[in-house]
């Protein structure tokens, strides 16, 4: 057994439970109704009784699986907007204890407390428990502000840890920019005046190099039949001279050289740039200018969640990521949840501002304890069937038989006011409070079977958990 609670443990017991309840249900139907008429109307034999089990059986299983969802959306559906805000509260307070997100006044159970079987059953049971709180019960000043740090925290993360997310990126952009100002001054350089006269000169000596190392011969006596080949030679090199530029023109040579030696330049640092930061950036910028240009603003979204997220700051220092958008950010963030946990119930009725978040709040907060209820609703009709068929079978009166089930009602409503298995759920102060409340509001008979139900729950966990590993009910 785990020690962690996750919401999805929790779906997966509604989904065992209302299988578990569909079973029942068509065991029942089957037992009480089919099973008798067909004796009666001697209807089918064995086959028969047979086919009628495979038929219905699927039917009203999944019928019975259809009709629980189809109930919990029609409470979620026709629900008081003070049951919604009520729903929100109890909600924040059970994803707290799950997560253990924060530590909240007057809940002192830890997550290993409730991670026991005893403390998820308390979980599945919360909403139950606080239908008579009101939300000043849990949810005080002190609380809110302790759960909006936290979730705040949880999205942020912590000023340091922001600052530890933000600084490798802006180190990435230091270096950015360094190689950026050395391709910028190199683009200057080349176009100073009288730098083109200079180029073209060493990209000539550079072809006769060449041609000698080749050919072994100088411009001035190339043969006429390698002419072509000593010019698309040229041309390979990055000098646009004409079809019928011959291998020993050195003007001609110079003059389509310069011709296209501006672009070449711009193209050759606009190829640094973007191989950099992946977009065009104009030349000679200042480090303010630099890291406003768009493609540089974009370099940085892409590398980094919280700048993709929240915006580029004006200065690039570890205060003013602080202040121009992670404090900002943290206090609207903090506004926008706070004015949930604080809005008044008329706000969550359909139409209004957090109607969807009561809805949704009130859909998580109601399916524990219908899996619960569905669960105990099956075993009872299990319990009932069981019962009903070995009464049967020893043939007992009908009086004697309604006198058992008096006896037995009486005996296990007696047992669950009087019987009691403390535990460090159950011992502790918020359990105390809710428990009361539920007494006074629904009267003690339902608080201690409440009660009862989560101290026992170290018996009957194991053997739950083993029966949903043999029926393969839960889906990984």
């Amino acid at each position: 057994m785990g020690t962690s609670v996750s919401s999805t443990e929790l779906d997966r017991i509604e989904h065992v439970g209302r299988i578990l309840c569909g079973i029942a249900v068509f065991l029942f139907v089957y037992g009480t109704l089919l099973l008798p008429t067909m004796n009666k109307k001697r209807i089918g034999g064995f086959v028969g009784k047979v086919i009628v089990f495979a038929s219905f059986g699927p039917l009203i299983i999944w019928g019975a699986y259809v009709g629980q969802e189809r109930l919990v959306e029609s409470i979620v559906k026709n629900s008081d907007p003070e049951w919604r805000k009520q729903a929100v509260h109890l909600r924040v307070v059970q994803s707290s204890l799950l997560e253990d997100r924060a530590e909240l006044s007057g809940i002192e159970l830890s997550r290993e407390d409730l991670g026991t079987p005893e403390g998820k059953s308390f979980i599945a049971l919360l909403p139950f428990y606080g239908s008579g709180l009101s939300r000043t019960d849990i949810l005080s000043s002190e609380n809110i502000d302790a759960l909006l740090r936290q979730r705040v925290r949880e999205e942020m993360g912590t000023r340091n840890e922001f600052l530890d997310e933000v600084r490798p990126k802006i180190g990435d952009l230091e270096n950015a920019y360094n190689e950026y100002a050395d391709a910028s001054e190199r683009y200057y350089e080349s176009l100073a005046p009288g730098m083109a006269d200079k180029r073209a000169q060493e990209k000539w000596e550079e072809y006769v190099r060449r041609l000698e190392s080749e050919t072994g011969r100088k411009p001035n006596n190339v043969p006429r039949r390698a002419e072509s080949h000593v010019r698309e030679k040229v041309q390979g090199m990055g000098v646009p001279v004409s079809n019928s530029w011959k291998p020993y023109d050195r003007n001609g040579f110079i003059s389509a050289f310069k011709r296209n030696y501006d672009s070449v330049v711009k193209n050759r640092f606009d190829s640094e740039v973007r191989r950099r930061v992946g977009g065009s950036v104009n030349p000679g910028l200042s480090w303010d200018e630099f890291i406003r240009e768009p493609a540089v603003v974009s370099y940085m979204r892409s590398r980094s969640d919280i700048i993709k997220q929240y915006g580029f700051p004006d200065k690039l220092t570890n205060e003013g990521f602080l202040q121009q958008y992670y404090e900002p950010v943290k206090r609207k963030k903090m506004e926008e949840y706070g004015s949930l946990l604080r809005a008044e119930a008329e706000f969550f009725a359909d139409g209004k501002k957090y109607a969807q978040e009561g809805r949704k709040a009130l859909y998580a907060v109601v399916v524990p304890p219908l899996a619960l209820f569905f669960s105990v609703t099956g075993a009872l009709l299990h319990v009932v069937k069981t019962a009903n068929f070995a009464f049967r079978l020893v043939r007992i009166h009908t009086l004697i038989r309604w006198a058992v089930w008096i006896c037995v009602l009486g005996g296990t409503l007696a047992f669950v006011n009087t019987q009691s298995l403390p535990n460090k759920v159950t011992e502790s102060e918020l359990f105390e409070t809710l428990d009361k409340s539920l007494a006074s509001k629904y009267g003690r008979t339902t608080a201690s079977a409440m009660k009862w139900t989560v101290e026992f729950q170290p018996y009957f966990y194991p053997r739950n958990k083993a029966i949903e590993s043999r029926l393969n009910l839960i889906r990984h």
